[in-house]
């Protein structure tokens, strides 16, 4: 029985190799500090109720890839949250989690927005017990092109995280935002989210 054996690199080859890793991290470590500078300069303002609301396309955590666009006719109930695995977060999905039988009922589909991979978001929904749709933004600096449109990263009255700000933004059915709520480090209850999206009084 013959055994193969990995070649031995030279001592050359071991010094270049490492200068390649070395080099590579450099750039990529260059690149999210970048990111991370853009995009706190950028600080678009927030989405304000009249605009038509910024158009985006993420991936599902259940799979595949939706787009706002796709939802026209419905009203669309987009929270985004920091992350999945942080107290408020966590809370603000549970909420939103009770409050979804009355707004499928009424119409209304409903998504979360985070930073976290499709993977991690879902494992939390089994965690959480969650029935509505996940969306995966880019979990790197600099590369958060949905919520950055809406002006919900970086901002004043958040902390120093790449996503400060617990937020609920209700679409209408043509793409027109109808109401924005923000709320640093808590949930936006659920009572509040019903009337957001005009389906309970003040």
């Amino acid at each position: 029985m013959s055994t193969s054996v990995a070649p031995q690199l030279a001592p050359a080859q071991r010094r270049t190799l490492g200068a390649i890793v070395i080099v590579g991290v450099l750039v990529l470590t260059a690149l999210a500090v970048l990111g991370i500078i853009v995009e706190r300069q950028a600080r678009t303002p927030l989405v304000t109720v009249g605009q038509a609301a910024p158009e985006w396309q993420l991936p599902l955590a259940s799979g595949g890839t939706t787009t706002l666009s796709a939802q026209r006719g419905k009203i669309v109930v987009l929270a985004f949250v920091p992350a999945m695995n942080c107290a408020s977060c966590r809370q603000q999905l549970t909420t939103l989690q009770a409050a979804l039988p009355e707004l499928t009922m009424r119409g209304a589909v409903v998504f979360a927005i985070s930073t976290d991979l499709s993977s991690v978001q879902r494992a939390f929904a089994r965690q959480l017990s969650l029935s509505f749709g996940l969306l995966s933004e880019a979990p790197i600096a600099g590369f958060h092109p949905v919520a950055s449109a809406y002006g919900l990263y970086h901002r004043a009255d958040g902390n120093n995280g790449p996503v400060t700000t617990n937020a609920i933004v209700i679409i209408d059915g043509v793409g027109t935002v109808r109401a924005v709520a923000l709320q640093p480090n808590a949930p936006i209850e659920r009572e509040r989210i019903l009337v957001l999206a005009g389906m309970a009084q003040p």
